[in-house]
């Protein structure tokens, strides 16, 4: 990785780590002083809490990520011309699927807060992977022949 790439990993993992904690501490003085929170999101189906869902996208997001830096470190050989088109290959699912979740993360949130319900949330999110898988077929499948008509070639 580049300098400049660890520089951008660096400012994402303190924007973490400081706005997490600083958005935990203004709820907790929020609940300190008032006793509950402005507004309430009722539990999914089963009783599935708000946070649990959230949290499984957004680590779904992270893990899908993070998967080909991983994989890149177990590397033993030089490898043939072959092996980069099946490595850009994965890394291409994977950073569809990174985005995917990414995506369906960004619905729930949506979602949940403004019907203040989890199952608001779980449809938006469903929807929104839905189309962002459908979109990466339609133009896995049919994408170079969309470009070669907008280019009249």
């Amino acid at each position: 990785m580049s300098e400049q790439g660890y520089g951008r990993l660096g400012v994402g993992l303190v924007a973490l780590f400081v706005g997490v904690p600083l958005l935990g501490l203004l709820v907790a003085l929020y609940l300190e002083q008032y006793g509950v929170l402005p507004f309430t999101i009722a539990p999914g189906p089963l009783g599935l809490p708000p946070w649990l869902p959230f949290l499984a996208l957004l680590g779904a997001a992270t893990i899908v990520s993070f998967v080909p830096i991983f994989l890149r470190s177990f590397r033993d050989r030089e490898l043939t011309f072959q092996d980069q088109i099946a490595i850009n290959r994965r890394n291409s699912v994977l950073l569809t699927a990174a985005i995917a979740a990414g995506l369906g993360t960004t619905a729930y949130v949506i979602g949940a807060v403004v019907s203040l319900r989890t199952s608001g949330g779980l449809v938006a999110a469903t929807i929104a992977i839905a189309v962002a898988v459908v979109g990466a077929a339609v133009s896995y499948r049919l994408g170079d022949g969309i470009v070669l008509r907008v280019a009249a070639a």
